[in-house]
């Protein structure tokens, strides 16, 4: 049975949306072993960062279903702040799955992140979306180490 579903999230930060940005799209290769060294063993970039570079985030044994996820650059608008990607690799219980991520600035100098997906299942409901769970909390959860790391580095580009 497949399961065709969308989520959706966002929060707020007091990081400038230009800051956010290059820390947690453009640099998140080199921030989520850091942020997230519990969970991430290290990020292998294949390509120049655009449209069609595969990153590869490699995880440590605390994440047991998942060795690996591959994420194929879809989308990279640096003026907007649009972020679309597509798991090409260790999908859990999806037969796809996209994610668009958008930064937009808030009135107080802040920013609002916002993180969507797409996915098909190959699983039954249950098993789609508690990995569609997973995966808001996943990157909601490196959004919010990374608006951490910045906030105690404000000096750090990244």
């Amino acid at each position: 049975m497949m399961v065709e579903g969308t989520y959706a999230q966002e929060f707020k930060s007091s990081i400038a949306p230009s800051r956010l940005w290059k820390a947690g799209v453009l640099d998140v290769h080199v921030l989520a072993p850091k942020i997230a060294s519990k969970f991430i063993e290290n990020v292998e970039v294949e390509g120049d960062g655009g449209v069609g570079t595969i990153k590869t985030f490699n995880f440590t044994a605390v994440v047991p279903r998942l060795r690996n996820v591959k994420n194929r650059v879809d989308v990279l608008d640096n003026e907007n702040l649009v972020y679309k990607y597509t798991l090409v690799e260790g999908r859990l219980n999806f037969k796809s799955n996209t994610h668009q991520i958008k930064i937009e600035g808030s009135e107080d100098g802040g920013s609002v992140f916002k993180f969507s997906g797409e996915y098909i299942s190959i699983g039954d409901e249950e098993a789609a979306e508690a990995d569609a769970k997973a995966c808001k909390e996943g990157h909601l959860n490196m959004f919010k180490g990374v608006e951490a790391y910045l906030l105690d580095n404000p000096n750090a580009n990244a």
